[in-house]
């Protein structure tokens, strides 16, 4: 889907008029449209009479409910400087904007300015930095010109001209009488042309081409879906690509795969692997594939991996949904819902509730069914009460935002598979722990 564009200005003489009607042709010719608006003067018409200011276009619309701008992508603002600073009406506008502030309703969205001066050195770089502040509080992402595309015009001094790589510019002159020249409309073009193409490639992935997420009204959906299928290297379950380090620290025999190899550490004086968390989850790694190795070896680090695994996806749910929650106002609902339910899942897929003594013996063996005459980590990983619970549950809410969560499931042997297979010794009971098999 394309993305919205508004270009919204004040202008009492002309000048950054012009310069939105440029703004708006660049942004037409990377083939996207703009919508124009002008803030609300503040002036009283015999006082704009006397500063021989003409009448303002009746073609444009006044932007009287900032609210509107809740519903675009990405928003250019025209503004005519004021002893370097914002003009009352820009102002005045800002400060109907309190609300939307409080919610959040501009987060997100991207910004970008064009400048109006009296003179050089009148102001238009101070101006672009007190807006600097506004977008920050507002949670507007800055898009600034920079160099790259218009080189040759910024660093031209062969003519006075307005713009800097903050943004298009124009020189107005002591009275008002100097209109932008060709330069600075063809810079204004120029941001108009890179803002739009810059917005359209944050907001391309809003809207899902995958099999598996299409048709789905959130963009993590989708993104979500890609990002375990290619860590899990499709259902293909090729890993090779994916580059991770040792439980321990220790380096790896080959930068691009994972290694197993003795440790340094005395009482682990067997082989271990560290493909319980190729998955990438952060919080995994560090709270749960860790510590699930510390109570239990290798079988432990396939049972953290598996509740990170769970967690990193709720995880991944609920930051996406609170995000669009702040454009979204219907999904401030589902937010909390799914951060009740992560945090439910936080309290019972931690190390000391699954590694705990309900489902643990001290000598290590599980206290729950696990059937299968040669049994893998991944059996008694599946078989855990508690990851058995949240698996069924991470599953309806990943099919639910169209996230195939079997193409982690498809990649079981890689973290508790054949090659890892527990052998029974002889003599042993049927449900023993780690240490009572051979590796």
């Amino acid at each position: 889907m394309a993305p919205k564009i508004a270009i919204v200005y004040y202008s009492m003489y002309g000048h950054i008029r012009q310069l939105a009607d440029a703004e708006k042709a660049g942004i037409e010719k990377a083939g996207g449209t703009a919508d124009l608006y002008q803030v609300e003067e503040t002036l009283p018409a015999e006082v704009l009479t006397k500063m021989h200011a003409p009448p303002k276009p009746t073609d444009v619309p006044v932007l009287s409910d900032p609210n509107v701008l809740k519903d675009y992508d990405g928003i250019l603002f025209g503004i005519p400087t004021r002893y370097g600073n914002f003009p009352a009406q820009w102002k005045a506008f800002w400060d109907k904007t309190g609300g939307i502030w409080q919610s959040g309703g501009y987060w997100g969205k991207y910004a970008g300015l064009f400048i109006s001066t009296a003179s050089q050195g009148g102001g238009q770089e101070s101006t672009a930095l007190a807006a600097m502040s506004t977008f920050a509080h507002h949670g507007l992402i800055y898009v600034p010109l920079g160099y790259a595309k218009a080189f040759g015009i910024l660093t031209d001094l062969s003519a006075v001209r307005g713009g800097s790589p903050w943004g298009a510019g124009t020189f107005a002159g002591g009275d008002g009488s100097r209109q932008p020249s060709d330069a600075e409309k063809e810079l204004a073009t120029i941001q108009g042309e890179e803002f739009y193409k810059t917005v359209a490639k944050a907001t391309e992935g809003r809207t899902c081409s995958t099999k598996e997420g299409q048709g789905r009204p959130l963009w993590f959906a989708c993104e979500v879906y890609i990002f375990y299928h290619t860590m899990s290297g499709g259902h293909n379950n090729n890993h090779n690509n994916v580059e991770m380090d040792d439980i321990w620290g220790s380096p790896s025999d080959n930068h691009y795969t994972t290694s197993s190899h003795p440790s340094d550490i005395p009482r682990l004086q067997q082989e271990h692997t560290t493909a319980g968390y190729r998955d990438g989850i952060t919080q995994a790694k560090s709270q749960h594939v860790q510590s699930g190795f510390d109570e239990g070896y290798s079988l432990g680090a396939t049972i953290g991996a598996r509740a990170g695994q769970l967690l990193g996806l709720l995880e991944g749910l609920a930051a996406a949904i609170g995000l669009t929650s702040l454009s979204y106002p219907p999904q401030i609902q589902e937010t909390k819902r799914i951060e009740t339910l992560l945090n439910e899942a936080r309290k019972e897929l931690s190390v000391q509730s699954v590694f705990g003594r309900d489902y643990w013996g001290e000598d290590g063996v599980w206290r729950y069914e696990v059937d299968g005459e040669e049994i893998v980590f991944g059996d008694v990983a599946g078989q855990h009460p508690l990851l058995k619970k949240w698996d069924g549950i991470v599953r309806r809410e990943a099919a639910g935002y169209g996230v195939d969560w079997d193409v982690l499931r498809d990649g079981e042997r890689d973290f508790g598979g054949e090659e890892r297979k527990m052998v029974k010794k002889e003599g042993e009971g049927e449900r023993r722990g780690v240490s009572e098999f051979a590796w």
